[in-house]
């Protein structure tokens, strides 16, 4: 990897690939991922040879974070309930 934090993977096999950044960090995710002109942040890139395009991912660490609070139907704190976000279908793979 180079200083600026570009690096070459050379002889990439062809392919469907789909981007991911592991950052060791809950609070880092994927902001966007290019692919030439294409915006692949939520889907598949295409590699076929020949092809001399550049990758060039984005990430942020400021995820959102959610408070809250979850009440039983006499309005107290409800103990052992968990709660699940899940992302609307197009952001699910991030």
């Amino acid at each position: 990897m180079k200083p600026d934090g570009s690096f070459v993977i050379k002889n990439a096999a062809e392919g469907v690939y789909r981007p991911h950044v592991f950052t060791g960090s809950r609070d880092c995710f994927l902001k966007s991922a290019r692919y030439g002109p294409a915006d692949v942040t939520d889907g598949d890139l295409a590699v076929h040879m020949g092809t001399h395009d550049s990758l060039e991912l984005s990430e942020s660490c400021r995820a959102a974070q959610i408070d809250g609070l979850v009440l039983t139907v006499d309005s107290r704190p409800a103990a052992g309930i968990y709660v699940v976000t899940i992302p609307n279908a197009p952001h699910r793979g991030q």
